[in-house]
């Protein structure tokens, strides 16, 4: 990754805090010219520039990024996922909000990696991650980290053809197991000189440059993150207070409920709710989420969307009240995602479909059918004053009002005190 002087809309280490947010993404390629993964690299723009002066916090933009707006699977399906991993990434264990099973986590070439990382290290492989040796290009560095490595990239501009062979045959003679991956590679000839060579995996412009991928950000509340990673500090965090405060952001449960589906892949069953989102992804996780999303993001940028989110969730758990509490909080979940199309300037299809979200609950929001779904429709259409159709929802217009009432009482009560609690 390169480094520049900072650019207008950014931090102090030059990471774009816009709207629009953008990861770079290019192919590693076999000898058959077949994608086996993509490495993912911060972006600070559409022109393919990476503008920032510290990599720990550009990879975790890139983290955030990746499992939040874009939803890894979307990025990379089931191929590899390449990450760069400065050595702090590996002491606070941020890289473990990744799927061990597809993911390479590169070290840096030049960076200081002492016993703690390289134990961390032996942490990591032993939970299945692979590990990389980014932007080789002399044969000291890799044989000092070879023990650690499962993938060596060596750096075809920089490493001369001598000390590319040497590389090559000091890994097959030592570490026969390794992947040794030629990286810029720029021609048809280069190619054919590194295969023969004995490199297995291929990297470079004459592949393909990184295409830039742009989405817009998910809107968040520094003051509720603060209050919310507060809570997660405990020992035995409080799930219930966790839901509270995590459903009190719209966005911030939406990312929450598609990082489940894009980091964790093969969920045993659908989940209904925000609480079986966060037991399934541990105190830990959403740790890790929101220390990340604190360093990254912004304000809430559309709060009349939020308000109205949470007041139409808060309306479909009372009317839910007498069918027990999985589906009052199936039905709070509906109506707060109701309002991200709005939120995110996207179709609701499109925002559903990256969550794990079981079908009623999709129906529900995308139909209006179901109980769930008849249960939204009332409260839409008493938002609208539409009170003769509300009837064919099932539901009478008196218990309607008096949820809209008991709800908005709530929001104009619970999350101003809830965010002055934090500040």
């Amino acid at each position: 990754m390169s480094t520049s002087t900072m650019a207008a809309g950014s931090t102090e280490d030059g990471i774009s805090l816009n709207d629009v947010v953008y990861l770079g993404r290019q192919p590693i390629l076999d000898a058959s010219l077949d994608a086996v993964g993509y490495e993912l690299l911060y972006r600070s723009g559409p022109a393919n520039l990476a503008t920032f002066g510290d990599h720990s916090a550009a990879t975790k933009a890139v983290l955030v990024h990746t499992l939040l707006e874009f939803g890894l699977r979307d990025l990379t399906g089931e191929r590899l996922v390449f990450v760069n991993t400065p050595p702090s990434l590996f002491l606070d264990g941020a890289y473990r909000l990744l799927p061990p099973a597809t993911t390479v986590l590169e070290l840096l070439d030049g960076a200081v990696y002492d016993d703690a990382v390289l134990d961390e290290l032996d942490v990591a492989r032993a939970a299945g991650y692979r590990i990389a040796l980014d932007d080789a290009d002399s044969l000291d560095t890799v044989e000092r980290l070879l023990p650690w490595l499962d993938i060596v990239k060596v750096d075809m501009l920089l490493c001369d053809l001598d000390e590319q062979a040497r590389i090559v045959e000091s890994v097959v003679r030592n570490e026969p197991s390794v992947l040794l991956l030629a990286e810029k590679v720029e021609t048809w000839a280069e190619f054919e000189r590194a295969r023969d060579l004995g490199f297995g995996l291929f990297q470079g412009y004459f592949f393909s440059r990184p295409a830039v991928l742009s989405r817009r950000k998910l809107a968040t509340d520094k003051a509720m993150q603060i209050q919310l990673l507060l809570e997660l500090q405990r020992e035995e965090a409080d799930f219930s207070v966790l839901e509270g405060i995590v459903l009190s952001q719209p966005s911030l449960s939406y990312g929450l409920l598609k990082m489940t589906n894009s980091a964790y892949a093969g969920l045993p069953r659908r989940v209904a709710s925000i609480r079986e989102a966060l037991v399934y992804l541990g105190a830990t996780t959403v740790r890790q989420l929101v220390t990340l999303l604190l360093l990254t993001t912004e304000g809430v940028t559309n709060l009349e969307a939020a308000r109205l989110g949470l007041v139409r969730a808060k309306m479909c758990e009372f009317l839910l009240t007498s069918h027990g509490r999985r589906l009052q909080s199936a039905g709070f979940t509906v109506g707060l995602l109701s309002v991200m199309d709005a939120v995110l300037e996207q179709p609701l299809d499109a925002v559903l479909d990256p969550l794990p979200l079981e079908e009623v609950i999709k129906a529900a929001l995308i139909e209006h059918v179901g109980l769930l779904g008849r249960a939204l429709d009332a409260v839409i259409r008493f938002e609208l004053l539409e009170p003769g159709p509300l009837e064919e929802s099932g539901f009478e217009l008196a218990d309607v009002s008096a949820a809209h009432l008991a709800a908005s009482h709530w929001c104009d009560t619970f999350w101003p005190a809830a965010r002055a609690g934090a500040a």
